[in-house]
């Protein structure tokens, strides 16, 4: 066989026997230089030029390089040839010569071409050369080679896309677009892709963001087929959508429109869905469209097909002031799983588990889809947010099973809430979206000729068209009151329509008419007994008004009597004066408040009667409705009640309108609204303290515990102390809190003099907390002793803590065991002891899986991504990065936003990513110090940019006046130093090194949410100590520092040192070693510290 050589990925060399110990990287580079020749001789001069780039004395060291490798090659060394002037290889690429010969296929037909580039892509195992790319030419051949590899990955990707793929290829497509932004044919694909996918206005986003992107970077503007391909995606062009495999096939499948006129195209899209489903993949599909459209048609069509293959099909209906989760309970109304149609709450739920409560409902879908099941949700838009979220939950879950769940929904007009939610349902892999538009005037005709029974005329069905818009229902509306004659005036379309539900309401006659406008009121669902009672009619009498309706067509009798579409209710309800309207919502909460508990429906018609009826009991049931709201995980529709309820007016007394607020604020939270929810709690308290009453203050203070913002703190803090002053002295379980809480906020506290009062105080909290034995005083108060030992001298300290918080996960749950994991996290990785801390993010990933916490999960992400960058695992540590500050910024949570781009300034640091200015931004809403500031002036000095370092060192105060926080030490005085060192400031290196002396056998992170891990404390005063002239001292600290990082397998920290510790020993093989590591890590080589 010879000797071998592999190329695609870390570099690999094989004789006869087996791999070769080529280990130093001249030798390795030389031998892969001379395999690339193909067998050809290559000159000495050029071989030192690619070895060596720019160095005069490169040929006379060739030779040394040439007989190392020889030597390393053993049995093998006969295949290093000389030749005149230069050398030879005989050797063979093999897995390039393999993917070189697979690529020559590519061009075949879109199968084979497929194919073969998936043939010739399987030959990579990583980026090419990635061991080498210090070497000149390495770098040159292995960007040569990515480039190879983009083109293949994109050819494969378009003979998918020839062979009818689309959402399957969307994630994959995506990511070749972000690496090569400005490539049309590969944004081109992945606007088809999305189209595929039912994301027409992605599609078309992503060729407007391609337009917009092609003009900043290169001012031109996209090629014709770029325009052309637009054009297309705008008319729903139906050769862009991908030929049926079912088709293909030949397999016979029938898609019958059942009396549906022009949705032959969106029928198709739900048979294939209909496929994948009873192969196993678990599918959603969102119809949407305006009232009228056809998606309650489109949805019983769907029902209808998956019925005549054997799905088990199941039907839910959101309905406006039902119980959260509504659709789903009607359609899981036969099974006792977790939506049992109950309004009760979980019993064995956290009342902030609604992630679990997810998990629990998909896990239970999944296992009773048995043969096939289709769920069918109608009117979304009515549902609370959680039925939507739920929905979204599915479609971004990874299990199998024969499930189909569709939902039809009317996207205009949602509040901002519902709307995020379609936007968060729309996002997720396995959503397919239909967006039904009008009817063509050709299907518009047919339409009409299957309403009236005789042909229909081309001008006729062109009129109706043009005046409807081609909404089915609208069309069928004028059909059926005889009002489309080719002259008809093109009245407004929604008179036209009012006027045609007039027409067939006016038949019902008057007692019929008031039936339906108190129907049409109350609600979609027509309850008779509700109707009769507000209008103080016989029941038997409207059960005959409402039969008269099913029979005209204005209700539907299939699944209970509802009105057949949404828009002939509010057609009927938009001829009911405000005062009538406010009568009949109020009589209907008073029949309801004597006959049941239908707590969420007696709210919405006392908040709908305001300004009739008792104010105040309709404040009660907005409290009531929303407090159930909170125990289902329906937190928005929480604090929609609460909104409602502190909206219905002035009457208000103060002390109602703090509760609700109080009420308000502890739902925002749950719904990981932070800002939201401290703008409640602050206006709560400022009324409280209006009425001078100190429990109502305590309670606002006490609100968030949790909450770790500056200015939150500070208000709580003052709050505390007003409370406790004039609250009884004695011990109890509010004063405990109030005590506990108020250690907590001292942490930011500017006029710190004297003893720590969080030390102090949070000492007086804990010993009242044990003695009263009040648990949520307690974990506060620990948390307070936590801060209190957050300095680099407190480490064993608060593994105590934590240790006496995960003794209380017995008695608390998840939420002790979650931050003692997380306390000792933070103790042991400035203990330098990394695995023990990443054991402890081990055991808390179950924990976190269990809670279901945005926050819970913020923390773990950013500390999983602490732990990747420190192991040199860049791609992932900036991914976890990206999910931290995604999830603080979801939730306008300032203070998460911080640490979140802490983490990723702190990779930037050592990969050479550019800095966000959002950092800056970030930065501007947190108390000193302006560590972000400081470690972005660092990023600039380390890779170059010495005078933007300088600009920005110099507008940062002195670190000799800075007051800090015990957990800010380290990670202050590190960057500060480095940066010190950098710039030449003396005093600041000075003053570094003998704040950070005391601590050398310690990591730099942050005492209190390591942020960031910097490595030993050596590396840093290595550094230090070298920019003193000490060259001995720097020399002692760095070896320790190298010694003390690759134990902890920090290798990032570890080459950094080795970097420092060589140019302090002026050995330039050990430099030249340990660049090549720092670039197959992904860092830059020529940082200046």
């Amino acid at each position: 066989m010879g000797l071998t050589v592999r190329v695609l990925g870390p570099v690999e060399i094989a004789g006869d026997d087996g791999p070769l110990p080529v280990r130093r990287l001249l030798e390795r580079g030389l031998l892969v230089r001379l395999a690339l020749a193909g067998g050809t001789g290559v000159a000495d001069e050029r071989l030192a030029a690619d070895l060596w780039e720019g160095e005069h004395s490169g040929v006379a060291r060739l030779r040394v390089v040439v007989s190392r490798l020889r030597r390393s090659l053993g049995g093998s060394a006969d295949a290093v040839v000389r030749v005149p002037g230069g050398y030879r290889l005989d050797a063979d690429v093999v897995d390039l010569r393999a993917a070189e010969a697979a690529a020559a296929r590519v061009r075949a037909d879109p199968e084979a071409a497929r194919d073969a580039a998936a043939e010739s892509l399987a030959a990579w195992r990583g980026d090419a050369l990635s061991d080498l790319r210090s070497l000149p030419f390495a770098r040159r051949e292995g960007e040569r080679l990515d480039a190879w590899r983009a083109e293949l990955t994109a050819a494969r990707l378009r003979a998918d896309l020839d062979l009818g793929a689309g959402p399957g290829i969307v994630t994959e497509l995506a990511r070749l677009a972000a690496e090569a932004p400005l490539d049309e044919a590969v944004r081109g694909m992945l606007a088809t892709a999305l189209y595929r996918a039912g994301r027409q206005a992605d599609a078309l986003a992503e060729l407007a963001a391609l337009r917009r992107d092609l003009a900043r970077e290169l001012g031109v503007d996209p090629t014709a087929e770029t325009a052309e391909l637009e054009v297309r995606l705008l008319r729903q062009d139906p050769a862009l959508r991908p030929i049926s495999r079912a088709v293909e096939r030949g397999a016979g499948v029938e898609v019958r429109s059942g009396g549906m006129v022009g949705r032959e195209p969106e029928l198709r899209v739900l048979a294939d869905r209909l496929d994948a489903a009873r192969s196993g993949e678990v599918g959603v599909v969102l119809v949407e469209g305006p009232p009228g459209i056809g998606r309650t048609r489109l949805l019983e069509a769907l029902g209808e097909l998956a019925a005549a293959r054997g799905f088990a099909v199941r039907w839910g209906r959101a309905t406006e002031g039902a119980p959260a989760f509504w659709p789903w309970r009607q359609a899981l109304r036969h099974d006792a799983g977790p939506l049992a149609p109950s309004e009760v709450p979980v019993p064995t739920a956290a009342p902030d588990d609604r992630f679990g409560l997810f998990e629990t409902v998909v896990a239970h879908l999944e296992g009773v889809a048995g043969d096939g099941l289709v769920l069918l949700l109608d009117d979304l838009h009515r549902a609370d947010v959680g039925s939507v979220l739920l929905l979204a939950h599915l479609a971004g879950g990874a299990g199998r099973a024969p499930l189909l769940v569709a939902a039809g929904l009317r996207p205009d007009g949602l509040d901002p809430d519902r709307a995020q939610a379609r936007t968060e349902l729309l996002r997720r892999p396995r959503t397919t979206r239909i967006g039904l538009g009008g009817l063509s005037p050709d299907a518009v005709g047919a339409l009409l000729a299957l309403v009236r029974g005789e042909p229909g005329d081309p001008e006729v069905a062109a009129s109706v068209a043009a005046r409807t818009g081609g909404n089915p229902l609208f069309v069928r509306e004028l059909a059926a009151a005889a009002t489309v004659p080719p002259t008809a005036a093109p009245a407004a379309l929604p008179t036209a329509i009012r006027d045609a539900v007039r027409t067939r309401l006016d038949a019902l006659g008057p007692r019929g008419a008031s039936v339906l406008a108190a129907a049409a009121v109350l609600g979609e669902e027509v309850d008779a007994e509700l109707v009769a009672d507000v209008l103080a009619q016989p029941v038997e009498d409207v059960l005959d008004r409402l039969d008269e309706a099913v029979a005209a067509g204005l209700l539907g009798d299939s699944d209970g009597v509802r009105f057949a579409q949404e828009i002939v209710r509010e057609a009927v309800a938009s001829d009911v004066g405000s005062g009538a309207r406010a009568r009949l919502h109020l009589r209907a909460a008073e029949h309801l408040e004597r006959t049941g508990t239908r707590v969420p429906e007696i709210a919405h018609h006392r908040l709908a009667a305001v300004p009739l009826g008792d104010r105040a009991r309709a404040v009660r049931a907005a409290v009531a409705a929303a407090e159930l709201a909170v125990r289902q995980f329906a937190f928005e529709d929480a604090v929609r009640l609460y909104d409602r309820a502190v909206g219905t007016g002035a009457a208000l007394d103060t002390a109602t309108r703090a509760e609700l607020l109080l009420g308000r604020a502890h739902a925002q939270h749950l719904d990981h609204d932070v800002a939201g929810a401290m703008r409640s709690g602050a206006e709560a308290g400022a009324l409280a303290e209006q009425l001078a009453d100190p429990v109502l203050l305590a309670r606002a203070a006490i609100l968030l515990p949790d909450v770790a913002d500056a200015n939150w703190l500070t208000t709580s803090s003052r709050w505390c102390r007003a409370a406790l002053g004039t609250l009884p002295g004695e011990d109890g379980a509010l004063r405990a809190r109030l005590l506990a809480q108020l250690a907590v906020a001292s942490v930011w506290a500017d006029d710190r003099v004297g003893p720590d009062p969080v030390d102090v105080v949070g000492s007086t909290a804990l010993a009242m907390a044990e003695r009263v034995g009040d648990t949520p005083a307690l974990l506060t108060a620990l948390r307070a002793r936590q801060l209190a030992r957050s300095g680099p001298d407190g480490n064993h300290d608060r593994l105590a803590v934590a240790d006496r918080m995960l003794a209380l996960t017995r008695e608390v749950g998840d939420p002790a065991e979650l931050w003692g994991r997380l306390w000792r996290f933070d103790a042991l990785v400035q203990l330098g002891r990394v695995d023990e801390a990443e054991e402890e993010l081990d055991r808390l990933e179950p924990v976190v899986a269990r809670l279901r916490r945005p926050l819970a999960r913020w923390h773990l992400v950013r500390n999983r991504g602490l732990l990747l960058a420190a192991r040199g695992r860049f791609p992932e540590a900036r991914a976890a990065a990206d999910e931290a500050v995604r999830v603080a910024a979801r939730g306008n949570h300032r203070a998460a936003e911080y640490p979140a781009h802490t983490l990723r300034l702190s990779i930037a640091l050592l990969t050479g990513d550019p800095v966000d200015p959002a950092v800056f931004e970030v930065e501007r809403y947190q108390p000193p110090p302006r560590l972000l500031s400081m470690m972005a002036a660092e990023w600039h000095a380390a890779h170059g940019d010495l005078d933007e370092a300088r600009r920005l060192h110099a507008r940062l105060p002195r670190p000799e006046t800075v007051p800090l926080k015990p957990f800010m030490v380290l990670p202050f005085h590190a960057s500060g130093g480095a940066l010190a060192a950098a710039v030449g400031d003396a005093q600041g290196i000075d003053h570094a090194y003998a704040q950070l002396l005391p601590y050398g056998d310690l990591h730099v992170t942050a005492g209190a949410g390591a942020g960031l891990t910097g490595g030993s404390v050596r590396l840093v005063l290595g550094t230090l100590a070298a920019a003193q002239g000490r060259t001995d001292v720097a020399v002692d600290h760095l070896r320790a520092a190298v010694a003390v990082n690759e134990a902890a397998g920090l290798r990032p920290w570890a080459v950094r040192a080795r970097i420092a510790l060589a140019r302090q020993l002026g050995d330039a093989d050990a430099a030249a070693t340990a660049a090549a590591e720092a670039t197959a890590l992904g860092m830059p080589t020529g940082l200046r510290h």
